[in-house]
């Protein structure tokens, strides 16, 4: 019966740390998914839409991108992005973040 308890206790202790992360994968779709609205944004010029494009296959800039992802982003700002159609909307994601952090 103690043990029951026990583990129970620890369950929920583990499901409450995990609620706010977010994982590896989810930061690898917002980034791809946010890399795809800048790139399609039509005030991007062709060379800045390349610079954009590269950064995403760059062995060490997109890691960094990601590992910072996950540790500063929320789930909640991951799938306010991940709705977002246009350049403005990610950044009213962005601003909202800003403004609760």
């Amino acid at each position: 019966m103690i043990a029951t308890a026990i583990d129970k206790y620890v369950i929920f202790l583990l499901l409450l740390g995990c609620q706010g992360s977010v994982s590896e994968q989810e930061c690898v779709d917002v980034h791809l998914h946010n890399v795809g609205i800048v790139a399609a944004d039509p005030a991007i010029s062709e060379s800045m839409r390349q610079q954009i494009l590269q950064s995403v296959v760059n062995r060490q800039i997109a890691p960094a991108m990601i590992e910072s992802c996950m540790k500063n982003k929320s789930r909640e700002q991951i799938q306010c992005e991940m709705q977002s159609a246009t350049l403005d909307e990610l950044s009213l994601c962005r601003n909202q973040s800003s403004a609760r952090g």
